[in-house]
């Protein structure tokens, strides 16, 4: 676990920016101020994926999508980014407000809408996990 989370751990500067748990609580994710994103499985507590962001993690949230792990991830300059949760290898921008920061988000319980509010404080409902379909302001 050290060796995905850098030599750092333990002394103090790293901080978490980012955390949010898996519907069915066998996976968190985290994210840190070094821009690295890091899912455990809560069981065996074993790091199963980690990555490094091009900016740090503000938020983070999971769904479960055709029967894969999915994480959004919200970055310090407000945009939405999404991954495997399990994998993390490919992030994709999938999301942003036009003309604003974004400075949370959620998705419904059932896992059929995204709710993302921004700095201008508009909140946004869109189709999960096709963010980009805005249901309703």
């Amino acid at each position: 676990m050290k060796k995905a989370l850098g030599d750092k751990i333990g002394e103090g500067d790293r901080v978490i920016t980012a955390l949010t748990a898996s519907k069915c609580g066998t996976y968190v994710f985290a994210g840190f101020n070094d821009r690295m994103v890091v899912c455990w499985d809560r069981n065996s507590k074993k790091v199963l994926a980690h990555s490094l962001l091009k900016k740090r993690a503000g938020g983070a949230v999971s769904t479960v999508y055709k029967g894969k792990q999915v994480l959004y991830v919200l970055d310090k300059s407000g945009d939405i980014l999404v991954a495997d949760g399990l994998k993390m290898e490919k992030w994709s921008l999938i999301g942003g407000h036009t003309a604003s920061v974004i400075t949370d988000m959620l998705i419904m319980e059932e896992g059929n809408l995204f709710i993302s509010c921004d700095r201008d404080e508009k909140i946004r409902v869109c189709a999960c996990p096709a963010i980009y379909t805005i249901v309703n302001y």
